[in-house]
């Protein structure tokens, strides 16, 4: 079994600030004390600067929902 493993969809780069202190927080609710973490970012389009679709969304879903 790997580590943990969490993704953070944002709308821009992330500090490396912010990085550490998501760290923190995750490790601190869930009890990751000590344990790697695997955290993954992806960057995603503003909201402004998608395809006008009615949905909002350009193209399809890649994310599942658990």
């Amino acid at each position: 079994m790997g580590p943990p493993t969490f993704r953070v969809f944002t709308t821009g780069e992330l500090s490396p600030g912010y990085l550490r202190y998501l760290e923190r927080r995750l490790r601190e609710s869930f009890g990751f004390a000590g344990t790697p973490i695997d955290l993954g970012f992806r960057v995603r389009t503003r909201w402004e600067d998608r395809d006008g679709s009615p949905t909002g969304r350009s193209g399809s879903r890649t994310a599942r929902r658990r």
